[in-house]
């Protein structure tokens, strides 16, 4: 009986180590995606030049740098098992996240052959907007308004997080942005193809 004892127990820890094997290889995939993805936005912001219009490029070149930082930051996130580090980590892809979102606006208008980008008013409400959210993000540790960490071991020890309700209406603006910048370009690209077939 005792053989069967040490056999289960083998058995016990071979399963343990394997779990904890595909704990630490689910986590280097979600590290090498982010970095990657990172990395090769970087790169790409590098290159775009074929653009004449320097609105567009500018524009373009925001967000896929601001995009390429926030994966970086991610992967730092994710890498790290230092609440503080992954906190801090986690604040700054919040913030290059949203940041992202008037990178898109002011490609989507510029690219749309639209003037909003370079209107005051609108420059000056993004950057009151953009700053407001930012303050409640930076702030997050001494009110948790926005989000709430807690370590957590599945299925990798990382840090986990609890978004709020602010979150979910930061969340709700960015994404209703985003789709306003995807109907100016579908709008762009309607007028475009019917006054390239009339």
């Amino acid at each position: 009986d005792t053989y069967h004892l040490h056999q289960r127990q083998a058995v016990h820890r071979s399963l343990a180590d394997r779990s904890w094997m595909d704990a630490i290889m689910i986590q280097q995939g979600y590290i090498a995606v982010f970095a990657l993805t990172g990395v090769v936005c970087l790169l790409a912001a590098t290159t775009v030049r074929s653009f004449t219009n320097p609105d567009v490029r500018r524009g373009l070149v925001g967000l896929l740098a601001l995009n390429g930082f926030w994966s970086l930051a991610t992967a730092v996130q994710l890498a790290t098992t230092a609440h503080p580090v992954a906190r801090a980590m986690h604040i700054l892809a919040l913030v290059l996240g949203i940041a992202t979102v008037f990178a898109w606006l002011a490609f989507a208008s510029a690219y749309s052959g639209r003037e909003y980008h370079r209107q005051r008013t609108l420059q000056a409400a993004g950057a009151f907007v953009y700053l407001a959210i930012v303050a409640v993000k930076v702030s997050n540790p001494l009110h948790e308004l926005y989000f709430a960490t807690s370590v957590v071991a599945d299925p990798f020890a990382h840090i986990a997080i609890s978004y709020h309700a602010f979150h979910w209406f930061v969340t709700g603006f960015a994404y209703t942005a985003a789709g306003v910048g995807f109907l100016w370009l579908f709008e762009s690209f309607n007028r475009n193809s019917a006054g390239g077939t009339a």
